[in-house]
């Protein structure tokens, strides 16, 4: 969850899209973004942590902890 044209959401995507990740789905928007949280429901209930872009991995249902960095992120992946 951050602006798409934010540099530290452009990070934590960068961190992403450097990995082969098949079955997994991707799913960003900026948090005024309301139209677009209301059409995905994978980002109902995503707040940003600390102001900051934040990324939520999940599997099987389950969310880890959300992460704010690049390094955090690559360790949940």
């Amino acid at each position: 969850m951050g602006d798409p044209r934010a540099a530290d959401t452009r990070s934590l995507l960068e961190e992403i899209n450097e990995r082969y990740l098949p079955n997994s789905v991707l799913a960003c928007a900026s948090p005024d973004n309301t139209e677009a949280i209301q059409a995905v429901p994978l980002l109902a209930d995503r707040p940003l942590k600390d102001d900051k872009a934040t990324a939520y991995v999940c599997e099987n249902f389950t969310c880890r902890a959300p992460v704010n960095t690049p390094e955090e992120l690559g360790r949940l992946l």
